[in-house]
């Protein structure tokens, strides 16, 4: 009976508050719609979105997806890249929620969260938000003391998280608000805070020490809201090859290596120890890409130092859908073959396309829900390697 009774309340709680994130939805804006109250310190025109220049109307226009994706699979595409890239300056902006977005005169704005009005990231960010609130969970206290202050105001700030912070979501898209900070400021850029999850995961502080960012510039937000002197907002990163070329340069030179290794390596992505959509049949699979010259690895066992390391020296990359796929973005040339199930997220497909690597999804036999796992047809991917020349 409790637990009827749960249901109920945690049913109606949530219908009122998707009627208030429907009521915030329509009264927020896009930055465009704040221009008189806007400084713009930043404006790149034309962003190199591809490595092949000759994509980039093709990414321009969305969505982006592959062709010859079986009618049985959900397909989840890259949202089009609409080519803007500008870093302006609010002053007096507001922060608020547990995964904070950006207020100015009391109106939220959207491109805090994602810049495709088709994607809507920003509801789901303000839903969670509302969640917390009701759950209690949010904390007005800041966690770092030595950024405490009085009437909770910072002086200067980049906000660089959001709900989607794991490693897909932040190495790709948040940490290329920096480039643009960068771009405008020179050396003053690495003055401002740049402020991240109340507990972030050691590589995080790893890469914004190896990009130039002091540990006393970093600000863990661990309150309700905020007020911010002065904010820097970029437009929503768009997957581009300048940028992503730019954070490998710092990162390497900021983690001092990797060397280059004489053979190429081949690697096989396996979540076999992590989460889901792990390979059913693995010892097979191993056996068959062993013969080959693949080595498996498990990319949440290595250190960004040692992503970086395989993936810069790697000419072949393969496994199923999940965050290692990411440092795609470090690669140069490679060879991708994505595993799906049902469910087939294009993300990854889109880094690949900007990078200039060759990508082949090869769909395998799942369940239903996106995380269940997969039984890969070895001979299925050996026609996908062929045509791809890897012998």
């Amino acid at each position: 009976m409790k637990v009827k009774v749960k249901s109920v309340i945690v049913f109606v709680a949530n219908f009122f508050l998707k009627k208030k994130v429907k009521k915030i939805e329509d009264n927020s804006i896009w930055l465009c719609d704040l221009k008189p109250d806007v400084e713009f310190l930043y404006f790149d025109k034309d962003p190199v979105l591809s490595k092949n220049g000759g994509s980039d109307s093709f990414l321009k226009k969305g969505p982006i997806q592959p062709k010859f994706i079986p009618e049985y699979c959900s397909v989840f595409p890259q949202a089009p890249l609409d080519g803007r890239s500008f870093l302006c300056k609010l002053d007096y902006a507001e922060l608020k929620g547990k995964h904070p977005i950006i207020l100015k005169n009391s109106t939220f704005i959207r491109d805090t969260v994602f810049f495709s009005p088709r994607h809507d990231r920003f509801g789901a960010q303000v839903l969670s938000n509302l969640q917390s609130e009701l759950r209690g969970l949010l904390s007005f206290r800041w966690q770092d003391e030595n950024k405490e202050s009085k009437d909770g105001r910072i002086d200067s700030a980049i906000l660089l998280f959001s709900k989607w912070d794991h490693f897909g979501h932040w190495v790709p898209e948040h940490l290329l608000k920096l480039k643009m900070l960068v771009d405008a400021l020179g050396d003053e850029a690495f003055k401002v805070n740049v402020i991240v999850e109340p507990n972030p995961p050691n590589w995080k502080m790893v890469i914004l020490s190896a990009l130039g960012w002091a540990d006393d510039k970093v600000i863990k937000w661990n309150v309700g809201q905020a007020k911010v002197d002065n904010l820097y907002f970029p437009s929503y990163p768009m997957p581009n090859y300048s940028g992503y070329v730019w954070l490998k340069k710092c990162l390497l030179a900021g983690l001092g290596g990797p060397t280059p290794e004489v053979k190429k390596r081949r690697l096989y992505l396996s979540r076999n120890k992590y989460g889901g959509r792990a390979v059913k049949n693995e010892p097979e699979l191993e056996s068959f890409l062993k013969a080959k010259g693949f080595e498996k690895i498990h990319s949440e066992e290595l250190s960004i130092e040692e992503q970086l390391a395989a993936f810069s020296n790697a000419e072949v990359v393969l496994g199923p859908h999940g965050s290692a796929f990411t440092n795609v973005i470090f690669g140069e040339n490679l060879k991708v073959i994505e595993f799906f199930g049902k469910f087939v997220p294009l993300g990854f497909y889109c880094y690949s396309t900007v990078m200039g690597h060759e990508y082949l999804p090869l769909f395998c036999e799942s369940g239903s829900n996106k995380n269940d796992d997969l039984i890969v047809n070895i001979e299925e991917l050996a026609i996908a390697l062929c045509s791809l020349d890897v012998t």
